[in-house]
């Protein structure tokens, strides 16, 4: 007897009509993965900037600051948050050992706002936050005397956000820093 090697019609039909179904669910999967992998991406990234910008901040305030100033150029006459409960949250300039002054501003960059370090020594502005994307937020630097024998305590407080994709804008990675600085050298 001859026996017939093969699939029918319906078989093939069926098989192809199997794979047509499977292969967008991998490829949403897929895409999903990939899509999340960009969110850690930004998220990571994001956090960084903040975690170096309150590093650089707090390095130098806490290892370099001699005092604490109301304006600019920086003498005895203009010491702010030398007096017990005293607290400033403006215009705050910190002039160090050599007599030199910096203070922390925030930068307009090409529609968002950076952190920049201002200083006599250097002669011009540097950005603490490096990325465009990134965007800082109610940025507050204020000190406040705790006794004249104390040195003033130095707040530091910003918010730092990116957006996770550009064509949805309530999709942000955002995130708020906030510390306390004693300055070492009173």
């Amino acid at each position: 007897m001859y026996k017939k090697f093969g699939f029918t019609l319906i078989e093939i039909i069926i098989v192809i009509s199997i794979i047509a179904i499977i292969i967008p669910v991998i490829f949403s999967i897929i895409y999903s993965i990939m899509r999340q992998q960009v969110k850690l991406y930004v998220i990571s990234k994001v956090k960084r900037e903040g975690d170096n910008a309150l590093n650089i901040m707090s390095t130098l305030i806490r290892n370099r600051a001699l005092s604490v100033h109301g304006v600019l150029p920086p003498s005895d006459a203009n010491k702010i948050c030398v007096h017990r409960d005293e607290e400033v949250t403006s215009n705050i300039y910190f002039l160090d050992k050599n007599k030199n002054w910096f203070y922390f501003d925030i930068t307009p960059i090409n529609d968002n706002y950076q952190i920049s370090s201002n200083s006599s020594q250097m002669g011009n502005t540097i950005n603490l936050t490096s990325y465009l994307n990134t965007n800082i937020s109610n940025f507050n630097i204020s000190c406040k005397g705790i006794s004249v024998e104390s040195a003033p305590v130095i707040s530091v407080s910003f918010t730092i956000s990116q957006p996770l994709r550009s064509d949805r804008e309530e999709e942000t990675a955002s995130f708020n820093y906030q510390t306390k600085i004693k300055l070492r050298s009173h």
